[in-house]
Formats: C-alpha cells, sequence, structure tokens
C-alpha cells in the first residue's frame, strides 16, 4: 500500500520524465523560414503581383508599397 509521500515520489518521477523529453527535442525544431512572399491578382484592371515581402527578418518596404498599389480601391 502505498503512503502519501511514495505517492508523491512516484508522481513527481513521472511527471520528471515526460517534461525532459520536451526539452530535448526543442532543439530539434526546424528552422522558421526567413522568407515570405504573395501573390495576388487582381480581376477589375487584370494587374497581377508576385513578390517577396519579407526576408532576413524585416519586410521589404518597395514590396509593401506594391501590395499597396495591387489592393487599392478605386470606388
Amino acid at each position: 500500500m502505498y503512503n502519501r509521500r511514495d505517492f508523491l515520489r512516484t508522481g513527481l518521477a513521472a511527471a520528471s520524465a515526460l517534461a525532459i523529453p520536451g526539452v530535448a527535442w526543442a532543439g530539434f525544431r526546424a528552422p522558421i523560414r526567413q522568407v515570405r512572399s504573395l501573390g495576388f491578382y487582381n480581376l477589375h484592371p487584370g494587374e497581377s503581383l508576385k513578390t517577396v515581402y519579407y526576408e532576413s527578418g524585416g519586410y521589404v518596404t518597395g514590396a509593401l508599397q506594391e501590395i499597396n498599389y495591387v489592393l487599392r480601391d478605386d470606388g
């Protein structure tokens, strides 16, 4: 029969065993993509755009201006 101390010791050992693999695998994650791109086709004027809007940890200013232009509202 388990007493309270043995029960807590067993529970702590089980919880520790479950926590360790998560820490160990954290270093093996795939790297985050540093290049992000979008593509648009505006039906009314027939304009299209494919551009990289994020690379090397920052937004590409010219690309954001091109996206704003293609998504403009002429109404």
